[in-house]
């Protein structure tokens, strides 16, 4: 549409887009312009403490340091999005520049999960306690391609520190309602603020 000249202004578009043929071409080139801003939007996945195996620090630390969050910017952005940590926007007073993202270190990463009682004891690959292996069955809502491609890179960096990840989809009103309910282990979301302003 924006080629054809019916719309002046396109925005949000993917990443892969931005970056894709129809912006090199001379089609675009010729008549239009490319630009980005960052806004108050953000993707997290976020951990159901309540239960025994994710309500001990140590082990969400671990998790932390087994996803190597840049190398995720790096080749899924083409490195320009920002690792962040919390939920204010960044560029706003109301977040704390003093907080840094946790670095990649998998070697550390299993260091804490075996403080915490999980290693692989039977040589499975997985580490386990109380005869229980550490799997971690991620909820994203179906047909997400930006959560189901996250949480595929996130099951390969923690498959190397020995937890097991599982992807369940569900249809986005029973994600909702599995959300309220506090009815996941882990889930990815996204969230985006209509306003900079944020209380």
């Amino acid at each position: 549409a924006l080629i054809n000249e019916e719309v002046d202004i396109f925005t949000r578009i993917k990443t892969e887009d931005y970056f894709g043929e129809l912006t090199q071409a001379e089609t675009f080139t010729d008549r239009l312009y490319k630009a980005y801003t960052y806004t108050a939007t953000y993707q997290y996945t976020a951990w159901n403490t309540h239960l025994p195996k994710l309500s001990d620090p140590a082990v969400r630390r671990a998790l932390a340091h087994a996803f190597d969050t840049q190398a995720w910017v790096d080749s899924k952005y083409y490195g320009l999005a920002i690792a962040i940590t919390g939920h204010a926007f960044f560029m706003t007073p109301f977040y704390d520049h003093a907080l840094t993202p946790p670095e990649y270190d998998p070697e550390l990463a299993e260091e804490l999960l075996a403080e915490a009682g999980w290693y692989d004891r039977d040589g499975n690959g997985i580490a386990d306690r109380d005869g229980e292996d550490m799997v971690l069955k991620i909820l994203i809502p179906s047909g997400n391609k930006a959560s189901e491609s996250t949480v595929q890179k996130i099951q390969e960096g923690f498959g190397q520190a020995g937890v097991k990840v599982e992807i369940e989809q569900a249809e986005w009103a029973s994600f909702l309602e599995r959300m309220y309910e506090r009815d996941f282990e882990g889930i990815n979301m996204a969230t985006a603020f209509s306003s900079l302003e944020d209380d």
